[in-house]
């Protein structure tokens, strides 16, 4: 009789993982470990490559579609249901760890603030956070949802919303669905007007961050902010009834570099 090569595989899977934790672990056979919490007593090993195979990564999978999922032999709607709702559980996580630390004060912050929040990118959304002069966030809200290539905001539109908050700072983020988060020219004409508009209402834009799959973008760490502030600033020397910046944002050490 043929020895099963995988016979006490589930076991030995499961002391690894309590022994040395999932940082060692390959793709599949992280695979393998979400598919035992749902098809008990089976290997999964087969099943793990089958869907790599399919998907090719671990966060395709995640990132797929129940139906999808189903038409893969083994894959019921019990686990399609519960591979597909880890990336939800995995922001809610986000959320609730930093709910004690909402003070933003650095792009890295805020960069971790929005990402925690922001659903996985498939279209071009506009999001902001209304911050008091302590930094902390005291509204958060999408604005405006485009589509895949782009999506439109008013300024004027999006400063009568903002007067609506007593808040002394705004940070603003918006999605690009693929490649690298570098800003368009209209990403930057758009954020140098947000900025004078609100600026001469006493409201200081802190931070323009743009979200992609590959990584994030800082108005701030690239100096943007500051170019523009200056470029406003000189328009304002004639205007002593504006209101003087009642809070700080400080850029990071490390600029743009993950992009």
């Amino acid at each position: 009789m043929k020895e099963n090569i995988h016979k006490g595989h589930r076991e030995r899977l499961r002391n690894q993982l309590l022994k040395g934790g999932i940082d060692n672990f390959s793709e599949h056979q992280i695979v393998e470990v979400l598919l035992a919490f749902t098809i008990p007593y089976k290997d999964t090993n087969p099943l793990a490559h089958k869907l790599l195979d399919t998907y090719g990564s671990l966060a395709n999978i995640l990132d797929s579609d129940v139906d999808e999922l189903c038409k893969i032999s083994g894959i019921g709607i019990k686990t399609a249901t519960f591979l597909t709702t880890l990336p939800d559980v995995f922001r809610m996580y986000k959320i609730s760890k930093s709910k004690n630390n909402e003070a933003l004060h650095s792009p890295k912050l805020a960069y971790e603030y929005f990402s925690a929040r922001i659903p996985i990118i498939k279209d071009e959304i506009f999001y902001y956070a209304c911050l008091d002069n302590n930094n902390n966030v005291i509204k958060f809200s999408q604005f405006g949802r485009g589509g895949a290539r782009h999506v439109n905001i008013n300024v004027r539109d999006f400063t009568n919303e903002i007067l609506k908050v007593p808040t002394c700072g705004v940070i603003i983020c918006h999605t690009h669905t693929s490649g690298q988060p570098r800003p368009s020219l209209n990403d930057i004409e758009f954020t140098k007007k947000l900025l004078a508009s609100l600026k001469f209402l006493g409201i200081s834009l802190l931070e323009h961050i743009i979200l992609s799959p590959v990584g994030f973008y800082s108005f701030c760490n690239a100096r943007l902010i500051d170019e523009f502030n200056i470029v406003v600033d000189k328009l304002m020397v004639d205007r002593p009834d504006i209101a003087a910046p009642k809070i700080t944002f400080t850029k990071d050490d490390s600029s743009n570099d993950k992009n």
